[in-house]
């Protein structure tokens, strides 16, 4: 790049994304900016195109079938990097390697641990262009690149904010937040943005068959099942700080804290880059972790409820426990879960019901029967 070039790309395949933090970490401390960043999914035609655009004619053949393996086998993080003379700040960090006429092993992949064809990055002018027009192809990027603020804002920023304080002064009841309203409309209305991904909660007692009824939806509908209770246990085994009194709390039947949960839950999401939605269960168990998860991590659509009797759930779990060896799963723990889950979780059910958020669905019947009734209101909400 010329030094008077403030713009450059960097393409993180799946391989190199779990070094993102580390890797946005240097760059701004070389001063970079990430001006602008999203996840791309490219199928073979676009993984080839992309290919095209970003090495030469004589040497794509050479590297291509291997390299589109990795752009397509899962969704790539790409971000938009400014900075003055941003080609010698990559060449210090990335030790000058363009992939396709440096393959072998260098600062990149010692530094950080990776293949160094699990990246790519721009190296002159018209190079890093053509890529970030093809990447985002929503982004005005010529005004980014000419550096001239206000075309870009007035591409891009305000024909939705025009938009958006028009449909304001036409509401007959004014928000009582109008600032933070706007700014909510600017984000949903980003053509730049992708997709909303729908969360859906699934509550019941213990031994109510959420986890069985999850495997049919996963199945169906193609969502992600995430279960609080697993993560959980999986950070018990860990051994961490954490871990231990989880361990605790799960012995005794209490509820452990929502941030954790929160925070399992929201670093188990952001790994699922490829799917159309997430099913939770076991979640949220108290009114302030819904909260919570709200402000954090985003709205759901609905909480589906199992109502099940005691009784029933009872013995599913004794009959669970002689195979499953949880330690959870005997009659002790079990009747502590019932309580804790009829005094704390009970009041989140009553409270979305209020809010027209809750499906209640009979889980006393056969797992087929059960599916039947939940899976029509999967099929309105998708």
């Amino acid at each position: 790049m010329a030094e008077d070039d403030l713009f450059g790309f960097l393409l993180l395949s799946q391989t190199a994304v779990s070094k993102r933090a580390t890797i946005i970490k240097d760059l701004k401390q070389q001063d970079c900016e990430i001006v602008y960043q999203e996840w791309v999914s490219l199928d073979l035609d676009r993984a080839k195109k992309f290919l095209q655009l970003y090495s030469k004619p004589d040497e794509q053949a050479n590297y291509e079938e291997d390299k589109v393996n990795k752009l397509t086998e899962n969704s790539c993080l790409a971000l938009v990097v400014k900075k003055t003379q941003l080609s010698a700040t990559f060449k210090e960090l990335f030790d000058g390697q363009t992939s396709q006429r440096d393959v072998e092993t260098g600062l990149f992949s010692t530094k950080y641990g990776l293949p160094v064809d699990s990246f790519y990055y721009s190296t002159d002018k018209n190079n890093a262009k053509e890529c970030i027009e093809f990447l985002f192809p929503n982004l005005d990027i010529h005004n980014m690149m000419e550096n001239n603020p206000r075309k870009y804002l007035e591409s891009t920023v305000v024909p939705i904010l025009t938009s958006g304080l028009t449909q304001l002064c036409k509401m007959e009841q004014k928000p009582e937040h109008p600032c933070e309203w706007l700014g909510q409309y600017l984000i949903q209305h980003d053509p730049t943005l992708s997709p909303k991904k729908k969360i859906y909660f699934i509550l019941g007692g213990p031994g109510s068959g959420k986890g069985t009824q999850c495997e049919k939806l996963v199945e169906e509908f193609h969502l992600c099942h995430l279960s609080a209770g697993d993560l959980l246990r999986k950070e018990m085994q860990s051994g961490s700080s954490h871990g231990q009194l989880i361990d605790r709390m799960i012995r005794d039947g209490e509820i452990v804290p929502g941030h954790i949960t929160i925070e399992l839950l929201k670093n188990a999401m952001e790994e699922q880059t490829q799917s159309s939605g997430f099913l939770i269960d076991g979640f949220p168990r108290k009114l302030d972790q819904a909260g919570a998860f709200e402000k954090w991590i985003g709205d759901f659509e609905f909480i589906l409820f199992l109502d099940c009797p005691q009784e029933e759930m009872e013995q599913r779990l004794l009959k669970r426990g002689q195979v499953s060896g949880r330690s959870d799963d005997n009659l002790d723990s079990i009747r502590k879960r019932f309580t804790t889950f009829v005094e704390t979780t009970m009041p989140v059910v009553e409270y979305y019901r209020s809010r027209d958020k809750l499906v209640q669905v009979d889980a006393s019947r056969s797992v087929e029967e059960v599916y039947k009734d939940i899976r029509t209101y999967f099929i309105e909400s998708t």
